[in-house]
């Protein structure tokens, strides 16, 4: 059969969706934006158990939503004397706390960069330097 990929994405009316789908499912979501990665971490508020995936600590990026709509964005830096980092099943327990009630893990590594308020927080851990990122998740600050 088709294979399945881990999709996070925003629908019309502003709501997470994540979880796998098949790409003849995924036009019937109506999301208006979204990517595909590897793991989904919390599910309809239930954490998602990821099998056979290696307990690594790394630098990890997570996107999440809690039920009141709240976006949730989740940045852990890692393989730094300071930070280990955390595994997936930390990274889940994490959202969760949070109260995620979907929520993803988005590629971590050196593709884990946060800027705010144009001021970039972490290197992205690149060994050798920066490194250009295909994806991006932009947060605007409402006028309210």
């Amino acid at each position: 059969g088709e294979a399945s990929s881990v999709v996070i994405g925003f629908d019309e009316n502003d709501k997470l969706i994540v979880g796998k789908y098949k790409s003849n499912e995924i036009e019937g979501l109506k999301l208006r934006d979204a990517m595909a990665f590897n793991y989904a971490l919390v599910q309809d508020g239930a954490a998602v158990q990821n099998k056979n995936v290696k307990a690594a600590y790394t630098t990890r990026t997570a996107l999440g939503q809690d039920a009141d709509g709240r976006v949730l964005m989740l940045v852990i830096k890692g393989r730094e004397p300071d930070s280990l980092g955390a595994t997936l099943d930390e990274l889940t327990e994490i959202m969760l706390q949070f109260g995620a009630v979907n929520a993803a893990n988005l590629d971590g590594g050196s593709s884990t960069v946060m800027y705010y308020e144009g001021e970039q927080k972490n290197d992205g851990m690149a060994i050798s330097a920066s490194r250009r990122l295909p994806t991006a998740w932009i947060v605007k600050r409402g006028e309210n």
